[in-house]
């Protein structure tokens, strides 16, 4: 077995739906929240964030108008 150095790793290429809301959630500050029609939206949206940034980062609540995702970390 050969050990190679200076191999630069190759970046991770994400689907484009999931860099999408990487994007939107890295451009939200501390409070700021983005309203959803659909519960599915919604849960996607906090799904994707959860993975990349950990459990925590958001709250939801469901309002009259649609569900609410909030930054909060």
């Amino acid at each position: 077995m050969k050990i190679d150095k200076g191999i630069p790793i190759p970046k991770v290429e994400r689907k484009p739906i999931v860099q999408q809301r990487l994007d939107i959630f890295e451009k939200m500050e501390i409070n700021d929240s983005i309203l959803f029609k659909n519960s599915g939206d919604a849960y996607n949206f906090t799904a994707t964030v959860n993975r990349f940034y950990g459990n925590g980062c958001t709250a939801m609540r469901i309002l009259d108008e649609g569900w609410r995702v909030w930054k909060i970390k």
